[in-house]
């Protein structure tokens, strides 16, 4: 359970990565009726998180109960969900001298992640900075979250802090600059003559399938 509110508010850009449909609207009721078990100002911090005050009804979990009409992978994807929104956000070690943001996290250094793409990529498109495109933002953010919150298969973190994202981002680039087909050397068919890798691409989950799973480092 979450020590106090304000961990449930930093749950708010979590949240957001969410795509609204019927699995979340259920753990969106089942993890309010649990709060509101607490107190009230619990439910209120996650009314906020989730935006209760839009209007939109939440749907009483118990009305439909697991098992009724729902698989097994299904019921453990929602489990695994309602795990993961109950964890507090990730918080740097004690030391850390980078500051945290109005929502309880690292800031994405997007200029920082983009001057790596360069320095590393210099033969791929360059990549707009000022101003920066509100979907690469968005794909930077992302992944930034992705890197900070998530762990390799061992299960060591992939970052803890900022300096060690940029690391993480920095190897990645490396790694993208190794790979035949990202640097256009294996040539392209049809459509795809034209085509080639941007920093955007890489962002994607298939831009990363072509990086991360081929290399155990960042796995």
């Amino acid at each position: 359970m979450p020590p106090n509110p304000n961990v449930v508010k930093s749950w708010r850009s979590y949240w957001s990565l969410l795509p609204e449909c019927e699995l979340r609207d259920r753990i969106t009721a089942s993890v309010r009726d649990t709060l509101g078990q607490l107190s009230d100002p619990f439910a209120q911090a996650f009314d906020d998180v989730c935006g209760k005050g839009s209007g939109k009804p939440f749907v009483n979990p118990s009305a439909k109960p697991f098992g009724n009409g729902i698989g097994k992978q299904e019921q453990e994807k929602e489990q695994d969900l309602l795990s993961a929104a109950s964890q507090p956000r990730h918080q740097p070690p004690a030391g850390d001298l980078t500051r945290l943001d109005s929502k309880g996290s690292i800031p994405c250094p997007y200029d920082d992640i983009v001057a790596t793409y360069h320095e590393k990529l210099p033969s791929l498109p360059k990549a707009k900075v000022n101003p920066m495109p509100k979907d690469r933002r968005n794909l930077l953010n992302r992944r930034w979250l992705w890197v900070l919150n998530t762990r390799k298969p061992d299960g060591t973190p992939r970052a803890t802090n900022k300096a060690e994202a940029l690391a993480w981002f920095r190897q990645y680039f490396e790694r993208a600059s190794e790979n035949d087909f990202l640097m256009g050397k294996t040539g392209r068919r049809g459509d795809h003559s034209g085509w080639k890798c941007d920093i955007d691409y890489l962002l994607t989950d298939r831009g990363m399938k072509q990086v991360v799973e081929k290399t155990e480092v960042l796995s």
